[in-house]
């Protein structure tokens, strides 16, 4: 079955979530007060951006699968970075639930 959207939605909310995680980071090293907290919810919000991107590669190949990553990832990058992860979240939470509940196209027997 063709998983292009889930693909894509998964790739962007990733890449989305990729940017302002990195902006978060880069932050938290220029500010002086909460330096530490900041860095490391940037550094955590990467992985969960990154594990979004990982999911919307197999969910081409394994949906379920895929489609667990990319929900871990949202749930996880929304409780990081919380309303700057919101656009990444819907695409993240979109594409997972379509990988996990979309059902596949059944093949008709061909009569011999």
């Amino acid at each position: 079955m063709n998983r292009t959207a889930e693909f894509i939605l998964g790739l962007l909310g990733g890449i989305v979530g990729l940017f302002f995680s990195i902006g978060l980071t880069i932050l938290g090293g220029l500010l002086t007060d909460f330096e530490m907290i900041m860095m490391v919810i940037g550094l955590l919000s990467v992985v969960f951006s990154v594990l979004g991107i990982v999911g919307s590669i197999i969910v081409k190949s394994k949906p379920k699968k895929g489609g667990i990553l990319m929900l871990i990832s949202a749930v996880g990058g929304s409780v990081c970075l919380i309303q700057l992860f919101a656009m990444s979240w819907l695409f993240l939470l979109i594409a997972g639930l379509m990988g996990i509940f979309r059902k596949g196209k059944t093949e008709k027997a061909i009569p011999r």
